[in-house]
């Protein structure tokens, strides 16, 4: 597990890889996109970069025997640059180099219903809604000599194969150009208004990998103390990354900062009481309002880069809906 240890411990250009697709059915067409991490204090920001394949060419990617020469030439026929042609080629042989160097298969899959919400041609605000988000192992079947890369539905997942996450996701991307860096008001009051609980730092993959590998994880992401996650952690097995009821907070940053948790640990149960709050809201409650308010990014992020740069970072700042999506995504079901 480097590659989920690098990314947990935010170690300057660990990456990680991902096999997109969407859909309920099985794959059709799939997105191989590396994601690389860089401290913003460096000067370097993080990327993801993406190419597209068929799903009968996955494989190939794992393997290491795409067939880059020829794929080259159909690019070249349908018109492609030969700097365009240069960048994706060195991005296929940087994934299947790692791919095959360090024997990596699918290891973890992250499922949910996504809600988009943008005004048509306008990249200003756009925000995302996951529902009914789901984690289920990719280990544990077998892979047919490497002909077989994913889970077929219809197999039947044990309780230790999949954790539901009890939580709605949402994130807000800001696009603010012009030396304006004041979000919209409906923003900012959307931040204030006690519904949306920020979760800094929140990883589909990092918390999937902990809680259904941990027999194979050296350390977990700081939320698993959240108690609201507690329940649906114990159920899919991954007792053993929780500290102790009596304990609460697990040794790591939760027992130096408070307010890290946004509904506390189990020695300091804030679930029934707690209120939504954001990075802005807490700004608000100080008096800090517009752009006295924007010394930080306000618990959001802001981008000034092609789509492909900023499409669905998963580790931006996710606020979580807890009152929304809760009775609806039971670990339970």
């Amino acid at each position: 597990l480097e590659l989920y240890h690098g990314r947990l411990d935010k170690s300057p250009g660990a990456i990680a890889l991902r096999l997109r697709w969407y859909g309920p059915g099985d794959p059709k067409m799939v997105f191989v996109e590396r994601k690389t991490h860089n401290d913003k204090w460096t000067g370097e920001v993080s990327v993801k970069e993406r190419f597209v394949i068929d799903e009968s060419e996955v494989q190939s990617v794992l393997m290491g025997t795409y067939p880059i020469e020829e794929k080259k030439k159909e690019m070249k026929d349908k018109g492609k640059t030969e700097q365009e042609i240069e960048e994706w080629e060195t991005l296929v042989r940087e994934i299947t180099q790692v791919c095959v160097s360090k024997q990596l298969v699918p290891t973890v899959r992250t499922q949910c219903m996504r809600t988009a919400f943008q005004i048509p041609f306008d990249a200003t605000v756009r925000v995302s809604l996951d529902t009914n988000l789901c984690m289920i192992s990719e280990r544990g079947y077998d892979l047919q000599d490497m002909k077989v890369w994913h889970r077929d539905p219809s197999w039947i997942l044990q309780p230790s194969e999949i954790t539901r996450f009890p939580h709605a996701v949402l994130e807000i991307k800001l696009e603010l150009k012009g030396g304006n860096l004041t979000p919209p008001k409906w923003v900012t009051d959307l931040q204030n208004s006690g519904l949306l609980y920020e979760c800094h730092k929140y990883s589909k993959y990092c918390h999937g990998c902990a809680v259904l590998l941990p027999e194979d994880v050296r350390s977990v992401p700081y939320w698993v103390d959240d108690v609201s996650l507690r329940e649906s952690i114990i159920a899919s097995g991954g007792s053993r990354i929780l500290a102790d009821s009596e304990v609460g907070a697990g040794p790591g940053a939760n027992q130096v900062y408070n307010h890290l948790l946004p509904f506390g640990d189990t020695a300091h149960n804030r679930k029934d009481t707690a209120v939504g709050r954001t990075h802005a809201s807490k700004a608000a409650a100080q008096g800090l309002i517009g752009e006295k308010g924007t010394g930080t990014n306000g618990g959001f992020d802001y981008y000034d880069k092609p789509d492909e740069y900023y499409d669905d970072d998963e580790e931006g700042c996710c606020s979580w809906m807890f009152p929304f999506c809760s009775r609806y995504n039971s670990y339970s079901e």
